[in-house]
């Protein structure tokens, strides 16, 4: 447990990296041979001890695979609870032609993969579940997105039993279950070097994260060629890796809540990521009722919600649906959060609304408040303190190492 009770926060803040940006590096590099780039990449942030710069633990199961599957014959890869790990570099390592072994923990264990792996089957791929045992069935959209098939070992775990070698050819993926899908056949894609075709079924959502892997790709391919713009590694870096912006977003609206007294170093404004748009989205919710399309900028709900309860609107998120297969059902999760503290907040399927205080404060909750193991639901409840009478209590405020290690660090150095 942990309390946290905010009223001003002041100083400056050295964003961490682009967890996503991180992922696509480290994996473009071990495709392209270039394991020197990993090793200054891990020689650079995994002995820091700087808030802003220690790595993630979802960065950490990327780069710690990729280690196993330069130096090892048949690789157990612990992907933790990252989704992004696992979706990413289990396509990549198919064309490698490797046995290996994906273990998915936590809240990934009943999150989707199953759709990838089918098509994984089809193209050369030999994969199979180790220990048939409970099936995990979560949340699903019209029944379009499910996790049924996954099988789940007697220690809670999901292990994947990865061989044989996928080949090019024409792939067919849905777009609205997860961009990690297409984000991992296109480094495949990449990876075997021949001509292959992606047929998408659906809508495309989070379509930022694909252009954000099209575009690494293209640097590195840009690196090492002898034509390219990126003549040197650090010219590489500078391209690619940049502070992450839904951690950004998550101070923004508490500067806001707060005075505007913080200040964020290491953004891009020419940002590959979609998050990017929060600082237009902080203006406009501030002026009138509004409801923000999120299918492109998922992350960002949580920001959001922080920054409508110092306004005087209704604030509303649409397009949300997807965030019930996050590491929580993070609809719900918010909605009950809000309702705890106080506030005034509707919940649908897809959508989330809550009505602004302003300058008044939510009277808040003498109980513990439950982010289901969540990171960024930890990060959300700590900050909305500052709009509550009383100190917010969290259970499990230890996750949010997923992607923010440093983050209460930072929070009380903001305190000072």
């Amino acid at each position: 447990m942990l309390s946290v009770e905010l009223k001003k926060l002041k100083g400056t803040i050295d964003v961490p990296l682009s967890k996503s940006l991180a992922h696509r590096y480290l994996i473009c590099a071990y495709i392209a041979g270039d394991f020197a780039a990993i090793k200054e990449f891990a020689e650079k942030f995994e002995a820091s001890e700087d808030a802003g710069y220690r790595l993630c633990d979802d960065v950490k199961a990327t780069l710690n695979s990729i280690r196993k599957l330069i130096e090892e014959e048949r690789p157990v890869l612990n992907c933790g609870e990252s989704g992004t790990t696992l979706r990413l570099l289990l396509p990549v390592a198919a064309t490698m032609g490797k046995e290996a072994e994906f273990v998915a923990e936590g809240s990934l264990v009943g999150r989707p993969v199953k759709e990838l792996t089918d098509e994984l089957k089809k193209h050369g791929a030999s994969i199979e579940y180790i220990e048939k045992g409970v099936c995990s069935d979560t949340y699903s959209e019209d029944d379009a997105c499910s996790n049924v098939g996954n099988e789940i070992t007697s220690d809670g775990s999901l292990r994947i039993r990865l061989s044989g070698k996928l080949e090019p050819g024409t792939y067919t993926i849905p777009g609205n279950i997860s961009s990690q899908y297409i984000s991992g056949l296109l480094l495949a894609f990449y990876a075997m070097g021949g001509q292959s075709k992606l047929n998408i079924e659906g809508n495309i959502e989070s379509k930022s994260y694909v252009a954000m892997t099209e575009e690494v790709i293209r640097a590195y391919k840009d690196f090492k060629s002898v034509k390219g713009q990126c003549s040197s590694r650090t010219e590489l870096e500078c391209r690619i890796l940049e502070g992450d912006w839904s951690a950004a977003a998550m101070w923004m609206a508490a500067g806001r809540l707060s005075g505007d007294e913080i200040v964020l170093r290491g953004l891009s404004e020419n940002s590959l990521q979609g998050d990017s748009c929060f600082a237009d989205i902080l203006k406009k919710i501030y002026e009138r009722d509004m409801v923000i399309d999120i299918s492109d900028c998922p992350d960002l709900a949580p920001a959001i919600m922080l920054a409508a309860l110092g306004t005087e609107r209704r604030i509303g998120i649409a397009g949300a649906g997807r965030l019930r297969l996050k590491e929580s059902d993070r609809l719900s999760t918010l909605a009950s959060i809000l309702r705890q503290l106080g506030a005034e907040v509707t919940e649908a399927r897809d959508s989330l609304t809550v009505t602004g205080i302003g300058d008044r404060l939510l009277p808040g909750s003498d109980e513990p408040v439950d982010c289901c193991g969540d990171h960024r639901m930890v990060m959300f409840a700590a900050l909305a303190s500052i709009k509550c009478e009383k100190a917010v209590i969290i259970k499990d405020p230890e996750c949010v190492s997923k992607s923010y290690p440093g983050f209460f660090e930072e929070l009380k150095r903001l305190q000072q």
